[in-house]
């Protein structure tokens, strides 16, 4: 990654520190034997499990036609603030260590080429670059 100065850091350490500020994009809700779950959705950190588990839960017969399962859980499951994270009987966040995250996630999305349309816009909206260019 390259920056043209300090003020590319700064816009970027900005927009870091305003997506930290609220709950996130991906947190989600389910229900599990009448107990609130709320679960943190990490890319790369068994995210594909639970968004199975969450589907096969709480809608075992759907047919999503070719939508995205990630883009269902977001109009019908998505945590709206954070009461609605603090009001789960249960809540889940799965670790991962970061580096094998990394190295996973690079060999996925950029050797594999495996659903890296959204990392690549993440990328494109922090940093204001082309990810083909920099």
């Amino acid at each position: 990654m390259k920056f043209n100065n300090s003020n590319s850091i700064s816009a970027i350490s900005r927009r870091i520190l305003k997506r930290q500020q609220s709950i996130g994009s991906l947190h989600f809700k389910f229900y599990f034997e009448a107990k609130k779950i709320a679960y943190c959705y990490i890319r790369k950190n068994a995210s594909s499990a639970f968004k199975n588990l969450i589907l096969g839960l709480e809608h075992p017969d759907i047919k999503l036609n070719g939508e995205h399962k990630l883009n269902y859980l977001i109009k019908h499951h998505k945590c709206v603030d954070i009461q609605d994270i603090q009001s789960a009987d249960h809540r889940i966040f799965v670790y991962r260590d970061p580096v094998k995250r990394v190295v996973s996630l690079f060999k996925n999305k950029f050797i594999c080429k495996e659903g890296r349309a959204g990392i690549l816009d993440n990328y494109e909206s922090l940093t204001s670059e082309d990810p083909y260019e920099s």
